[in-house]
């Protein structure tokens, strides 16, 4: 499986990078890469940039999987299984070659 942080708010954003900024040493050196995929609106696009912006700043590996047709993941998982495990293996190998 794919270990997963489920913000449930894009205001617990900064608790996540504290987080990150703590431990990221640990991140590097293991070798941690973040997939953000944040609410597909106004606010979930701004915070998903924001949150890459960071990330790239500290050095922090990281990819977006953007919701085209769907308002978050959970609808998407929910409207197309199939489709939603696809797109989550064809994320996972391209994070795992990076």
């Amino acid at each position: 499986g794919i270990k997963s942080i489920c913000l449930n708010s894009v205001t617990m954003y900064r608790r996540l990078l504290d987080s990150v900024k703590v431990n990221q040493e640990y991140i590097k050196v293991n070798d941690i890469k973040f997939v953000i995929c944040l609410d597909n609106d106004e606010v979930g696009k701004r915070y998903t940039k924001m949150i890459k912006v960071e990330l790239n700043s500290l050095g922090v590996k990281n990819n977006v999987l953007y919701l085209t047709e769907y308002k978050d993941i959970n609808e998407f998982l929910m409207s197309d299984k199939k489709l939603f495990e696809y797109n989550i293996e064809k994320m996972k190998k391209i994070v795992d070659r990076k």
